[in-house]
């Protein structure tokens, strides 16, 4: 008998993963937010961001890993988002997070940054949380919102908090 064939596992996980997008004029306070795009249930997590997960879990520090997030990449592209992708549609900028927070006794993990008023000033069409900078990065996540597209000007700020949560099915 296989060891495949005798594993029956008692509880079923669920990942689920996504971006909250603040945009504010000028500066971040409530009263300057401009648009918000909360994705959080509808956010794809790519082969890649699976298998990254288990190398975190596991603790790999040696040979073909794929490391945690630490990068937000940011697109135009309006292609469907997929299971195999490897790559935004359309990659435009970047930025490397700034914080991440898991609150007492609860199983959300969310990793931020704010892309300042100089910073990837572009038309917003998908979203990505990776493990590096594009490029030499592996994509964990994508989330293409066209019908909340939106530019991006340099009057304004953007603040990405991206979630990930993890629970029994």
């Amino acid at each position: 008998m296989s060891i495949e064939n005798s594993f029956k596992p008692k509880e079923k996980i669920i990942v689920k993963a996504g971006p909250i997008i603040r945009v504010y004029d000028g500066e971040i306070k409530e009263e300057n937010l401009v648009r918000e795009i909360d994705s959080r249930e509808k956010n794809l997590i790519t082969n890649n961001g699976l298998k990254g997960m288990m190398d975190v879990l596991a603790e790999v520090t040696s040979g073909n890993i794929i490391g945690g997030p630490s990068y937000i990449w940011v697109g135009s592209g309006a292609t469907t988002a997929t299971n195999a992708d490897t790559d935004l549609a359309t990659y435009a900028s970047e930025k490397q997070l700034t914080d991440y927070v898991r609150a007492g006794g609860n199983y959300t993990g969310t990793w931020s940054v704010t892309f300042g008023t100089s910073e990837s000033n572009h038309e917003w069409e998908e979203i990505a949380l990776a493990n590096g900078a594009h490029g030499s990065g592996t994509m964990w996540t994508r989330y293409v919102f066209t019908a909340q597209k939106f530019t991006k000007t340099s009057s304004q700020q953007a603040v990405v908090e991206y979630e990930l949560t993890i629970g029994r099915g």
